[in-house]
This record gives C-alpha cells, structure tokens and sequence, in this order.
C-alpha cells in the first residue's frame, strides 16, 4: 500500500535519471529519413490540447482534494479522518493526507511543508508520465499511418504497381520506423507498465470507494472522488488508444504487402511482410503485455473483478470500513 501511495516520486527520479535518454530519443527523431510521409501539421495543436485538458484537470482535482484536508471550508465534524481540535492546519493536513507516517513521524511545520511539496512533485510526474506516452505514442502513429496512406497511394498506382525501386524504398521506411518504435519503447517500456498498474489500482480503489457507503463523507469528498475517477479513467483510455494506433497503422502495411506484384515482390518486401505477418509491432509494459485495441476490454474485465472480489470481501468484519483520501 505505502508503495502504491508513494511511489509516484520514483517517476519524478526516473525522468531525472534518464533525460539523456529522452533527448537522444529527440534527436534521432529529428535525423529519422522516411520518404513516404508527410507533415504531421496538427501534432503541435494536439499536444497543446492534451496537456492543457489534462493538467488543468489534475490540478483543479487536488484543489478541490486538499479543501477537505486543510480545515477551510470542511467542517471538522464533516470531515474524512478529522483529527483532534485546536490543531493548526499544517497539522490537520499532515494527519490527514499521510496517516501512516504520522503514525511513525511526529507532526513537524518543516516535514509538513516537506510532505506538501512532495505530494505536488509526484502528481504533476505521475500526469507528466502519462502525458509523455500519449504524446509520443500520437507522434509515432502517424509516421506509420503517413507511411501506409502514402505508400498505397503510390504504389497502387497502375504507373507504380511494378516498381521494384519503390518497393524497396517502402520496406525500408518501415524497418526505419519499426527501429524508431523499439528505441521509443526502451524508454517508455518502465513507464507504461507503472502507469497501467498505479491507473487500474486506483480506478479500482476509487469505484469500490463510491460503490461501498461511508459515514461523515462530505460534499467535497464526494465530489472529489468523482472527479478522480473520471480524471483515471480519461488518462487511462488517451493512453490505450494512442499506443493502440501504433498498432493498428504499423500492421496496416500486410495488406499493402499481399497486393504486391510478383514483378516487385523481392527479398526486401518478402521479409517484411514476414516479419509484420510474425511480431507484434506496438508499445509494451515492459514484455508484460502489448498496448493494443483489445487490452482496453481486458483492463475492464480486471477492474470488474477486482471489485467483485472487494465487495465480497466487503461483507467480512476484517475489512476496514474507514474511506481514506486519495490524492493523485
């Protein structure tokens, strides 16, 4: 549990750790030849978009979290987990939001501000994360849609059909961006897997949380709670349909493959056509599973189960029937 709360800093000291990595990634993007493509004009327009919806959304969610850990306008009889009164708010902050190390560290104005700070650094890496395989995977798709629009274009042209030169050059502008795809996901690999696990854990924590009533819930919580979950499930589904269009795009090309002549079906396209026939071209979680349009109905069906085991679990007089706060 304490690793799941707080191990959104450990995505703050890997984007830390590797930042060459990442401008590496950016320049070789930027020598990257293909020559069937075309200019991505709306990527910029995209991105923006993205960042801003889901930024604002984060922090406007952990606005309206900490109302209900600072004693502004949560009364204390209202409140989640109120400690005791004639406490200063720093204080009831620090109680509220991290039970288990107040537990073990007494409160501290130092610590307070310290664990404040803190929890602002792991929610804008644990969105910057998210954000960061979104945009990427969006950039990546379409080099291959590019690649396949303007390929079949061009080569199924009756002037084209038989065009050996063509063909090759094809094949190779997909071997460049299939090379592209394994540097790319060398970096992301980590960070999708981490994102996955964290999304889904709370997803399930936050729906079996509105789906089990709790006493002395405020308005605010509530609200909260709401909003987290929308907000969960929206980073989760950018990310799954991103990455799932690499997949889609990057395994277009076998139809373009069998419409091949035999005039221009050479060694280059033959062993293309084998190697998209036989991999799965897309990102990964670190080999765990493979980003693609079906994993969105397996990470449902998990879900799914997940809550049916809670609720059952729910009826036992073991489970902890207190709601804590959950901040992303």
């Amino acid at each position: 549990m304490i690793f799941y709360r707080e191990d959104k800093h450990l995505r703050a000291i890997y984007f830390y750790r590797y930042s060459t990595e990442a401008l590496d990634i950016l320049r070789e993007w930027n020598r990257m030849y293909i020559w069937f493509s075309k200019p991505d004009i709306t990527l910029s327009h995209d991105v923006k978009l993205v960042t801003a919806i889901v930024m604002t959304s984060a922090v406007l969610e952990n606005v309206v979290g900490h109302l209900s850990l600072f004693p502004i306008l949560v009364p204390e009889n209202g409140a989640v987990n109120s400690p005791v009164r004639n406490i200063s708010a720093w204080e009831t902050y620090y109680v509220r939001s991290h039970q288990l190390w107040a537990n073990v560290i007494p409160f501290n104005l130092a610590v307070s501000i310290f664990v404040f700070i803190s929890n602002k650094i792991g929610l804008y890496a644990w969105n910057y994360m998210d954000l960061t395989i979104v945009i990427l995977a969006r950039a990546m798709y379409f080099k291959f849609k590019a690649l396949t629009l303007e390929a079949e274009a061009c080569l199924l042209a009756p002037s084209n059909l038989t065009d050996v030169p063509s063909w090759r050059q094809f094949t190779k502008d997909h071997e460049t961006l299939c090379s592209m795809l394994k540097t790319i996901n060398h970096f992301l690999s980590p960070l999708i897997l981490l994102s996955y696990g964290k999304n889904i854990y709370f997803i399930c924590i936050q729906m079996h949380l509105g789906l089990t009533p709790q006493e002395n819930t405020s308005a605010i919580t509530t609200i909260y709670a709401f909003w987290s979950f929308l907000h969960l499930i929206a980073r989760v589904y950018l990310i799954n349909e991103a990455g799932a269009r690499i997949h889609f795009w990057a395994h277009r090309s076998t139809e373009l493959f069998r419409k091949c002549p035999n005039e221009a079906y050479i060694t280059e396209v033959e062993r293309a056509e084998r190697f998209v026939s036989t991999n799965t071209i897309s990102l990964s979680g670190a080999g765990c599973f493979n980003i693609t349009k079906p994993l969105i109905l397996r990470v449902i069906g998990i879900v799914f189960t997940f809550e049916v085991v809670l609720l059952q679990a729910s009826q036992t007089p073991f489970m902890i029937k207190s709601s804590p706060q959950i901040l992303h």
